[in-house]
């Protein structure tokens, strides 16, 4: 979110830092054909499943 919480709901402390090394769900989803089929090497997998037509992900990213 862009905007700033004023306190924590859970024990309504006021001191709260977002995280600066976190990578949004979308985005790491995003690099599985990379990480998977060898990039930066032309592997076989790489240029036979990429790129891709179908990226199954599990349902509890797509519905909150």
């Amino acid at each position: 979110s862009d905007k700033k919480p004023g306190s924590c709901p859970t024990c309504s402390g006021s001191k709260l830092t977002q995280d600066p090394d976190t990578l949004d769900t979308w985005f790491s989803s995003g690099q599985w054909p990379y990480t998977t089929l060898g990039w930066p090497k032309k592997t076989d997998d790489l240029n036979y499943f990429y790129p891709t037509s179908v990226m199954e992900t599990g349902y509890d990213i797509l519905f909150f």
